[in-house]
């Protein structure tokens, strides 16, 4: 006992001497930091590398793990109470719900973290996380960080039975509620899955990438195939501004900006309709090439030398042949 209260002592009082070699604003960024790159499953050593490059001093490693394992612990509960209050919302009714991946990085990604909200409730109903090194993952797909999405998808609303963990289709059983409609990105894979796990459900697309593939591919298709001059200008100017980019995706890259803008300015006036994103996403685009930035959403900069095409030439006829015209351009 005696020795359980000097050990004690003794780490309070380590605690307290690293703590002031520290300066106050490095400690309050210190603190704000560790609880940043636990949620984002950041290791000590990354995370102290960090504040050392940037002059900056940091928590102590015992110190980290020891906070570490709090926040898991309340990070838990706090998952678990909010799932099971979203869960009690869908009793008794047909749910509605959207699921992605996300990584934690952009290209082969360790973690692959599942979501499914329940879009009537804006609510997380169940996650699930896939890594790198997962077992089925190694044996069934050899790693592949294509197949976590697909992997997780499944987990999440089918289960683990072998580890008696249920999925989001048992716990709404049990509430009385059943999935009536999924909506997801184009991913052919995820498809199988929820056809075989929720054959009666609607499996839909999101809005986004139902639209997309039908206005910005086929647009990047022509202006990579054209020889309009207007329009290789254009191309040109775009290339010029991302040298590292080939000549279709420089484009491409303005016009799914311009895209990414019309989806948000639906989204934010509740309009579902995929129309409406068409001919927001067509007046914007016909504007910006032809120089008027006015409804870029402020965020589009061109400077004096963009090359805007003419309302009257051919380059402008072309692409509104493709687009299918609206009458708001």
């Amino acid at each position: 006992m005696v020795a359980s209260v000097h050990q004690d002592a003794a780490e309070e009082t380590r605690l307290a001497e690293e703590a002031a070699t520290m300066e106050p604003s490095d400690d309050a960024l210190s603190k704000q930091a560790t609880c940043a790159a636990m949620s984002t499953g950041m290791s000590y050593e990354t995370l102290s590398a960090f504040f050392e490059a940037a002059g900056l001093g940091h928590i102590g490693k015992t110190s980290f793990y020891e906070f570490q394992k709090v926040f898991k612990v309340k990070t838990m509960e706090v998952y678990r109470e909010t799932t099971e209050a979203a869960l009690d919302r869908a009793r008794n009714r047909k749910v509605y719900v959207a699921t992605d991946a996300q990584y934690d990085t952009s290209r082969n990604g360790y973690y692959c973290v599942v979501t499914v909200i329940d879009q009537d409730t804006s609510m997380v109903l169940h996650q699930g996380v896939v890594t790198r090194v997962d077992k089925e993952l190694q044996e069934k797909h050899n790693g592949s960080t294509v197949m976590s999405e697909v992997l997780g998808t499944r987990r999440v609303l089918g289960g683990e039975p072998a580890r008696h963990r249920p999925g989001l289709i048992e716990k709404l059983q049990t509430r009385s509620a059943h999935i009536d409609e999924v909506v997801h990105d184009n991913n052919i894979k995820v498809d199988t899955v929820l056809r075989e796990l929720l054959p009666n459900a609607v499996n839909s697309k999101d809005l986004w990438h139902e639209t997309e593939g039908k206005i910005v591919e086929p647009t990047r298709v022509l202006v990579a195939s054209t020889n309009d001059p207007e329009i290789k200008a254009l191309v040109a100017y775009y290339l010029k501004k991302r040298q590292d980019a080939n000549l279709p995706g420089s484009f491409g890259a303005m016009l799914k900006n311009h895209f990414y803008h019309a989806a948000a300015a639906c989204f934010a006036a509740g309009e579902t309709d995929p129309m409406h994103l068409h001919a927001r996403f067509v007046t914007t685009f016909f504007r910006h090439v032809c120089g008027d930035h006015s409804l870029c959403c402020g965020k589009c900069d061109p400077g004096g030398d963009f090359p805007a095409i003419k309302r009257d030439g051919a380059a402008y006829a072309s692409l509104v042949a493709l687009l299918k015209g609206t009458s708001e351009v």
